[in-house]
């Protein structure tokens, strides 16, 4: 996935994910990619009359995590999709992915029964947090001063508190989710928005930030708060290190024109 981008005021202001993606995860990815290709090569030499010659398997695996990591994509477009319009309102996602559940391509099948799985997960574990309000979902921010913009998935208004939140599937939680979501927290307050719900208009400050992460592999949903009591690390850190990765990013990836209006800007 390339960098992003958002024009503000004739500034290209780097999105919260693009700076984010600057940390260092090939502590993890590197193990994932190679069980991949393992898992792959098992799985080809188990199917009773595979044409395929051993190096033909070998060359495939090379470039199976990229066949992962698509249907990984596909199924978290299609659960984020439909957690939003389940906070819209009524959403059956039975109905739509019906051809794709009943599909003769056993793929199709699978990442729609995954996804399915997924969002019931996760919806049911919004539904136990009680009585909420939705405010907003796919809310874009800007933090011109801080050269960054982005769009988190949800604000919801729990027990009078309002959180901001954003729906993750992965195998853990990460470092860099705290600093997304405390630098979605930051922008929001920033511009100091006013949300208007019921008629009534009331300024917003984050109570809380909160990861919603779908396991794929347990079918599972869990929440984390970053920057809790429990976490270890404040909101303020978190934040404190996005700006880190903020400058690193710009200092050695940013394009030319937006590198050179920060340097200057910073300077």
């Amino acid at each position: 996935m390339g960098n992003r981008y958002y024009p503000v005021n004739g500034k290209e202001l780097a999105s919260v994910t693009t700076i984010t993606g600057l940390a260092d995860k090939s502590d993890a990815l590197i193990p994932w990619a190679v069980g991949l290709a393992v898992d792959y090569i098992l799985h080809q030499c188990m199917i009773e009359g595979n044409p395929a010659t051993v190096r033909e398997v070998l060359e495939s695996a090379r470039t199976e995590w990229r066949t992962v990591r698509d249907e990984a994509g596909h199924i978290g477009t299609i659960v984020h999709d439909a957690l939003e319009e389940h906070l819209h309102g009524v959403y059956d996602l039975s109905v739509v992915l019906h051809d794709e559940r009943n599909h003769p391509d056993p793929v199709v099948r699978k990442c729609a029964e995954m996804a399915f799985s997924l969002y019931k997960a996760a919806k049911d574990k919004i539904e136990e947090l009680g009585p909420y309000t939705f405010l907003a979902t796919e809310q874009k921010v800007v933090n011109e001063d801080e050269w960054y913009a982005g769009r988190f998935d949800a604000l919801l208004e729990v027990g009078g508190e309002t959180w901001l939140i954003d729906f993750k599937t992965g195998a853990s939680f990460y470092p860099e989710w705290g600093m997304q979501l405390a630098a979605y927290a930051e922008a929001w307050e920033f511009e100091e928005r006013w949300l208007a719900y019921d008629d009534i208009r009331e300024e917003r400050e984050i109570d809380r930030i909160k990861v919603l992460r779908l396991d794929k592999k347990t079918l599972k949903a869990y929440w984390k708060e970053y920057g809790g009591p429990k976490d270890g690390v404040t909101r303020a850190w978190y934040y404190r290190a996005f700006l880190g990765l903020r400058d690193a990013f710009y200092v050695l990836k940013a394009k030319k024109a937006a590198k050179q209006a920060f340097m200057e800007g910073k300077g």
